[in-house]
């Protein structure tokens, strides 16, 4: 089964992610039993009715995703529907990276030994993936929106075309032609730097004029700079998140046309400012 983390929220929302640090949890065959697991975390009722399914289906993580998807997730939640009188589930699936997926290798065991099929694409994982969320999101027993972020492989361009899926049931953003992060990076900021003073008790002046301004022009649209810097501060450093910021304002100075590059000093700066730091050595990525 693969790691997932279910944020829950007041809304009933979830969030799916798959650990992709580790080979064995980026691949398909562990996407329906995460759900499955993260579903059963949520609610009781539904972890009882999802636990029956595997008594009575032993082999169903043997089975297809198609399989899968109807014995540990449909069929649990229309059990669940059908015998509570508490308001339905509602909120969202959100899988992330899911160009990430790579591809099962299959084998053949034979007299002369093992002989391996063909190479399977990663594309025919992420389609079997793709297809199997089509038939749960067009089931009157699913309840969840499901987010998908993902770089628009082909496979993901040919499925969302309108021209392919005759029924359309998604709506796709484009975040290079529609989406203005910056806008995003600042509201999460300023959300995250209001929670900082309440919780440090720091005054209201904090950060300092145009110091968020700053910060989103530094991160040039990549949301991983904003969320590391929120990150870095709330870690509990032996200084104070203004003196961590001040010190990240300072390095920020030194701008560069190439977000990555902002990236790599940022992170260089956190390595050093680590109370420990380990020895580490600068790696380039790709300027």
């Amino acid at each position: 089964m693969g790691d997932g983390t279910c944020r829950d929220r007041e809304d009933g929302s979830h969030g799916d992610h798959w650990q992709i640090a580790s080979i064995g949890r980026r691949r398909k065959t562990a996407f329906v039993t995460t759900i499955a697991h993260q579903l059963a975390r949520h609610r009781e009722d539904l972890q009882t009715a999802i636990s029956t399914a595997v008594e009575k289906n032993p082999d169903v993580f043997e089975k297809n995703l198609h399989v899968q998807m109807e014995t540990l997730v449909l069929s649990p939640l229309r059990e669940v529907v059908r015998q509570s009188n508490e308001p339905g589930l509602r909120g969202a699936i959100i899988i992330d990276g899911l160009d990430e997926c790579e591809a099962e290798q299959y084998h053949d065991t034979t007299s002369s030994g093992t002989r391996s099929k063909p190479a399977r694409e990663n594309a025919e994982d992420q389609l079997d993936i793709l297809q199997v969320l089509q038939t749960a999101s067009s089931d009157p027993s699913f309840p969840f929106r499901i987010l998908i972020a993902s770089r628009p492989e082909r496979v993901f361009r040919e499925f969302f075309d309108p021209g392919n899926n005759p029924t359309p049931f998604a709506h796709k953003l484009d975040l290079n032609e529609d989406y203005n992060a910056n806008d995003d990076i600042n509201l999460f900021l300023e959300a995250q730097f209001n929670l900082l003073r309440r919780r440090y008790q720091l005054p209201a002046s904090w950060p300092p004029p145009g110091a968020i301004q700053t910060l989103v022009k530094n991160a040039s649209g990549q949301f991983i700079y904003a969320a590391t810097i929120i990150r870095f501060l709330e870690a509990g450093h032996r200084e104070p998140p203004k003196a961590l910021l001040d010190a990240i304002l300072k390095i920020g100075s030194k701008l560069n046309s190439n977000p990555l590059k902002q990236l790599d000093i940022l992170y260089t700066h956190i390595l050093e400012s680590s109370p420990d730091p380990p020895p580490f050595s600068t790696v380039d990525l790709g300027y």
